[in-house]
């Protein structure tokens, strides 16, 4: 695979190098593209600082399934859904001990925007570097690998994608313009984000890229010449305590977006609540006009020389008196005016009273749900599960459940046990059962690991491999092509029926007995493990006859058709032509009557047209 790699890179053209069941989903959370595009550039770049390959060896190594799995190894412990910035990753320390940041950039994610970024990844020709883009929430490493006479640019992307639906992949891109139309195209938005002053700034975000630009630290080598062993050890101890800085920051990150919505819960509940309140004033000062209104005394009587119908008229007008409010709800000037009595005011003015009341109770009930809500949020605790193997409490982002019996343990304990099933020096027990299930013995249907739980509790390659093998041997069989040299898997029913086996891989047509082994021809005479169906069929072909005495197979060379087997013990003589037996005898006039009686009716010499 590393040295197609390195042709099709040389020939220009795009090379996709994926190993299935590979990805952050199948060893970390969904939020773990970042740690992964991190570490790729931390592997990749440190190999090539150390010295160990050559720069051209980068290509191969990048090709490697052990290079896939290192990479995404630091995911596996990561099941936290936050989303984190690279300069909070990068502040971890196996980052910051091996890594180097040289600058940042921003931008909206385009073709022309891209190969402006690459333009100046590029302008270093003398040392590989790796550039992290981010498109939230979206996070992947674009390599610059240095050879003697050009520029490769490879793409790792931790997420499947059309091109490599079944895992994480590195991509070979044949030019810098290639890498800007790929990650122009993988990194689309929608232009509405941005022209839309409705959306929010965080959904507007998605409009944006962000691009961080590493190179190696020279003095940042974990490599120990004296005691080897003991730079995977620091480096496995620089990995965890990493993770577990960043699981602080995450869970940090989440209690300000919580205490942030809390404190804008808290701001709306004081605006309504201020509203509520000037409302409230309003009604109040109304209801007080009124009923000072309806106790006032009449106008006082009419003056001399006012006629009775005028009297009437002012004796029924009464004081009104109207507030007029500011914007804030404030009274800042107040009317007084005779106004005819309105009979179904005082019915409105009680009305607003109830009305205002009602809110009033409305408002005191949501804000006493909302205090009850965040005094429980500020009292949660993270959940937690007691292991039922080393009956140790965890927290439940550690938890592993079989979904069969619901049974939960710990990953680290769960590991270990498949692992002590599936390495057992006397026999490979499967399927695998789950310990709870098999300490309880009763008569309930028992739990069994598949391959998923398998895949998520981090087993290597070759104990993945060892499980499906193991998986599929229930109903299928595996067998080795001699043909094309790959091992495949066929249903057991059908491989039980069949005598002989054709290999069911597309463009290989090698075929074998199943019970000899020995290849033979699809379109070829019946098998036959002794050879005598292909002896016969050959014979058939040639023309050539057996001996009717003890059916030696013979082929005439020339002269006549009279032939005589020269088997010891045999003396049989018998005609090619026909293939009849003449006589069998040693004397001579015996011999001669015979071939004269049978050539009186056959033809015994071949005479050409």
């Amino acid at each position: 695979m590393a040295a197609s790699a390195c042709q099709v890179v040389c020939d220009e053209r795009e090379y996709v190098a994926s190993h299935p069941g590979r990805s952050q989903y199948s060893t970390g959370g969904t939020s773990a593209c970042g740690l992964a595009a991190l570490n790729c550039a931390r592997i990749i770049l440190q190999s090539e600082m150390q010295g160990d390959r050559r720069r051209e060896e980068l290509l191969e190594m990048m090709t490697e399934r052990k290079t896939c799995e290192n990479i995404l190894d630091i995911c596996v412990e990561w099941s936290n859904t936050v989303h984190l910035e690279v300069e909070d990753i990068y502040d971890l320390p196996i980052f910051d001990a091996t890594l180097a940041l040289c600058w940042s950039d921003y931008g909206r994610p385009g073709a022309e925007q891209f190969r402006a970024l690459l333009q100046r990844l590029a302008q270093n020709t003398l040392r590989s570097a790796a550039v992290v883009i981010t498109r939230p929430p979206e996070i992947i490493c674009v390599l610059k690998i240095v050879l003697k006479d050009r520029h490769v640019f490879v793409t790792f992307d931790s997420h499947p994608r059309h091109k490599h639906p079944e895992g994480a992949a590195f991509i070979f891109h044949p030019s810098l313009d290639a890498v800007a139309i790929y990650l122009s195209e993988l990194l689309r938005y929608d232009d509405n984000l941005l022209s839309d002053s409705s959306l929010q700034w965080q959904a507007q975000l998605l409009g944006q890229y962000s691009a961080h630009l590493f190179v190696a630290k020279p003095d940042g080598i974990l490599r120990y010449p004296t005691k080897p062993s003991h730079s995977s050890s620091i480096e496995e101890l620089l990995i965890r305590t990493s993770l577990k800085m960043l699981k602080l920051k995450a869970e940090i990150a989440q209690l300000r977006e919580k205490n942030q919505s809390l404190e804008s819960d808290l701001q709306r509940a004081a605006s309504a609540k201020d509203r509520l309140e000037r409302r409230m004033d309003g009604a109040r000062r109304k209801s007080t006009t009124a009923a000072t209104t309806s106790s006032a005394p009449a106008a006082p009587n009419p003056t001399f020389g006012q006629s009775p119908a005028s009297a009437t008229r002012q004796q029924r007008l009464l004081w009104h008196t109207t507030d007029e409010l500011d914007e804030n709800g404030e009274v800042f000037a107040t009317r007084i005016s005779l106004k005819q009595p309105n009979p179904t005011q005082q019915k409105s003015d009680d009305d607003s009273i109830a009305l205002a009341m009602q809110v009033q109770l409305h408002y005191e009930a949501e804000d006493r749900q909302l205090r009850a809500q965040m005094h429980a949020l500020q009292t949660v605790e993270q959940k937690v599960f007691d292991c039922r193997i080393c009956m140790e409490t965890s927290p439940e982002d550690f938890v592993v459940k079989i979904d069969s019996c619901g049974h939960q343990f710990c990953r680290s304990c769960m590991l270990q046990y498949i692992r002590s099933k599936l390495n057992s020096s006397d026999q490979q027990s499967f399927p695998i059962l789950c310990p709870a299930c098999t300490a309880q013995q009763d008569d309930n249907e028992l739990g069994m690991i598949d391959g998923l739980l398998a895949q998520q509790v981090g087993l290597n390659e070759q104990e993945l491999s060892i499980f499906t093998g193991l998986e599929l041997s229930a109903f299928s069989v595996q067998l080795h092509c001699r043909g094309c040299q790959q091992m495949m898997f066929v249903d057991r029913e059908e491989y039980d029926e069949a005598d002989t086996i054709a290999c069911p891989l597309p463009g290989c047509t090698f075929a074998w007995c199943k019970a000899c082994s020995r290849s033979i021809e699809i379109d070829g005479p019946r098998h036959s493990c002794d050879g005598t169906s292909e002896l016969a069929h050959l014979m058939d072909r040639q023309g050539w006859k057996s001996c009717p005495g003890c059916r030696t197979p013979t082929s005439k060379v020339d002269g006549c058709n009279h032939m005589t087997c020269i088997v010891p013990g045999c003396n049989t003589h018998f005609c090619y032509l026909c293939g009849e037996n003449i006589v069998q005898s040693v004397r001579r006039s015996a011999i001669q009557a015979a071939v004269q009686r049978h050539y009186n009716r056959c033809r015994m010499f071949d005479i050409p047209n």
